[in-house]
């Protein structure tokens, strides 16, 4: 398995138009995922990931737990999470004319918000354009998603992308699958939308073709805390 360490600033990359290959699985640990190559900017090149599998670590192990000192390698879910972090996914944003393809996403997303967050298995956003359209074929997400929701503030999460920001067109075709296991809190102390595949739309003008898409997985939420809204969807 090919390993990544992202989040430094010096060993950033832009890639953020161009055309990415995976040959092997690879395991992404880390704050942001793919954010560190992209540079926060929304990525619209090709991402061909060849029947692999991208395995995410947000929120990967660190510090302690029950007063003990976590072991080394020590990769059991929850061992530590993300606490300020604006959006969360595989890439920070994604839209344009961006193709993705023969891609499994795997791994867990562990996150609380204490900022507004947006968080999705692929990406926390998509952005883009009504005229360029973002065409995912055979792309699995299967990550498991928490948000512990202590702080208050909006999380909008999907099993794809947690929101869809600017007018887009999405193509979900090729036997895509959004299999993820989302889970908050037992309180919902901010305003709070999830769904199977994108947690939230915004008011602007979209066009979604579903030509193959299962979605599955299980989504599992708390009580909202007073003057709170949750808006949870199977799509």
């Amino acid at each position: 398995n090919a390993q990544m360490r992202l989040g430094r600033d010096d060993e950033r990359t832009d890639v953020k138009a161009g055309a990415l290959s995976v040959r092997n699985p690879v395991l992404i640990e880390g704050n942001n995922g793919l954010d560190s190559l992209n540079n926060g900017v929304s990525f619209s090149g090709t991402f061909n990931g060849n029947n692999h599998k991208v395995t995410l670590a947000v929120g990967e192990p660190y510090g302690t737990r029950d007063g003990k000192t976590l072991a080394a390698g020590d990769t059991s879910d929850g061992n530590g999470k993300i606490y300020r972090h604006g959006r969360l996914g595989l890439f920070n944003a994604i839209g344009g004319a961006a193709k993705v393809s023969n891609l499994t996403i795997g791994g867990f997303m562990k996150f609380d918000n204490g900022l507004s967050v947006d968080a999705g298995s692929l990406a926390a956003s998509i952005t883009g354009t009504a005229d360029e359209k973002l065409t995912l074929s055979g792309v699995a997400c299967e990550t498991k998603i928490t948000c512990d929701d202590t702080f208050g503030n909006d999380a909008n999460i999907g099993g794809i992308a947690g929101s869809v920001s600017v007018a887009a067109s999405v193509d979900f075709g090729g036997n895509s699958k959004a299999q993820t296991a989302i889970a908050t809190g037992n309180t919902l102390r901010g305003d709070t939308r999830i769904g199977g595949a994108i947690g939230y739309v915004g008011d602007v003008t979209s066009t979604f073709n579903v030509t193959s898409l299962e979605v599955g997985g299980s989504i599992n939420t708390g009580d909202c805390a007073d003057g709170k809204i949750a808006q949870v969807g199977g799509l």
